[in-house]
């Protein structure tokens, strides 16, 4: 019985160097259709091992750079004053996707 018996999985990522027995077990039950990322010194070692498609994982890890969502956000007061930041006692916080919470502040 391998590792991943009953699991379907679209990517591995494998970022260590494993023995030949290993990565056997590691990838018995994978039927080819997972692509298998390892560093570029042990893509032809999985290649020989594994049926599917194995390609070198970056060095960097970065794919792309993509914008994130403002992680802006209003502070209240119990009055209903909109405040710069959080003060001491109970504030008010609306984030930027519209849900409220109450906060303590001491």
């Amino acid at each position: 019985m391998g590792v991943f018996k009953g699991c379907q999985l679209d990517t591995l990522v494998i970022k260590g160097n494993l023995d030949d027995s290993s990565i056997k077990k590691l990838l018995l039950d994978l039927d080819g259709s997972t692509t298998i990322y390892v560093l570029e010194s042990e893509v032809e070692r999985y290649r020989k091992l594994y049926s599917g498609t194995v390609l070198p994982l970056d060095a960097t890890g970065i794919d792309a750079v993509a914008d994130l969502p403002s992680k802006t956000r209003e502070t209240f007061d119990l009055q209903g004053r909109r405040i710069g930041k959080a003060q001491e006692g109970i504030n008010i916080i609306r984030n930027t996707d519209g849900t409220t919470k109450k906060v303590l502040t001491r």
